[in-house]
């Protein structure tokens, strides 16, 4: 039985956190979504930049610094040294892992479908050519060294344009006026790990990860969701009547 009803990334990472978090959140529906300045503030820096390389708006004064950064990129479209640039492309897949569809300047969109089970969102992706792409993650907050969500970045990107060959990810850490941790991944992988170099193949990525979703799905099923206190507890918005380790 199918219980589960669309993943993203942010859903996975969730789930793996803490499953008992999960549940509440995502399954029990209880706990209210609280946006913290924070997060306003990093969607505002995503909404300048998605103006700015969708229809070329001008950053605010705030935002300059950043001029040398997103100028370097559109110098790349102009130049014709890259085919394309898109903000905000959403990816869709369904259940079967087929393509429902992309958004990013062109309609209908495919997010709300009901066939929708896996979607996902690219702050900036940059095509360089038909066999090689640069997706970018921007983050507001502090740096930190992981690349989870790289490694699904470049699995989406080859699964949903088959002809690429090479996807590059990045995070771009808008605290460090755009200083940017990018990975390289090819479709097959590579006989060896480099610093930036992944040896995963597209094929290595999505099991891990549909991994990750059967054991979601496993929970969902066995109705189980242990909780798993770590440091994380204190930024979490459960009650000690909903979790023994909650901070509340």
């Amino acid at each position: 039985m199918n219980l589960l009803p669309s993943w993203s990334f942010t859903a996975v990472q969730e789930y793996l956190n803490c499953p008992r978090k999960y549940q509440l959140n995502r399954v029990l529906k209880v706990m209210p979504f609280v946006e913290s300045e924070a997060m306003r503030q990093g969607n505002i820096i995503h909404k300048h930049f998605e103006d700015r390389i969708r229809v070329g708006a001008k950053f605010p004064e705030h935002l300059t610094k950043y001029e040398p950064f997103i100028q370097k990129m559109e110098r790349k479209v102009i130049n014709n040294e890259w085919l394309e640039m898109s903000a905000e492309t959403e990816v869709v897949f369904d259940r079967n892992m087929e393509l429902v569809g992309c958004w990013g300047q062109t309609s209908p969109r495919p997010w709300f479908s009901k066939s929708a089970f896996y979607r996902g969102k690219f702050d900036i992706v940059a095509l360089i050519s038909k066999t090689k792409a640069m997706v970018l993650d921007l983050k507001t907050g502090k740096r930190k060294p992981d690349n989870p969500q790289l490694e699904l970045f470049a699995a989406v990107a080859f699964k949903a344009l088959p002809d690429l060959e090479q996807v590059v990810t990045g995070y771009v850490w808008t605290k460090e006026n755009g200083a940017v941790d990018k990975q390289t991944f090819f479709r097959e992988g590579t006989d060896g790990l480099t610093d930036n170099v992944s040896a995963k193949s597209e094929a290595d990525i999505w099991a891990e990860w549909l991994g990750y979703v059967e054991r979601i799905e496993q929970s969902m099923q066995n109705n189980k969701w242990p909780c798993k206190p770590s440091g994380l507890c204190g930024w979490c918005d459960a009650t000690p009547k909903q979790c023994p380790h909650s901070k509340k």
